[in-house]
């Protein structure tokens, strides 16, 4: 099943969008939905991230380290 969405956008996006449906020879619809299939996969992977970020700091002792610290570590790891 597919649902029509109807959208506005600026002449250059457009433009962009005639050249690229063109020269791979798909429908612009065709390249509209990679477009919006991949930028909600990187949205939902950041919400992801995010709570998986806040899971940590909710579990966590309320120590932190620096990024220079964690960067040592890893190098030091990396060294064994």
């Amino acid at each position: 099943m597919s649902t029509k969405i109807q959208s506005i956008v600026p002449d250059e996006l457009a433009k962009s969008l005639v050249f690229v449906a063109r020269a791979f020879k798909r429908s612009q619809s065709y390249i509209v939905c990679q477009a919006v299939e991949n930028y909600l996969r990187e949205q939902m992977e950041n919400i992801e991230d995010g709570e998986m970020a806040l899971q940590i700091e909710k579990e966590s002792d309320g120590t932190y380290i620096t990024l220079e610290a964690a960067e040592e570590m890893a190098a030091k790891i990396r060294n064994v």
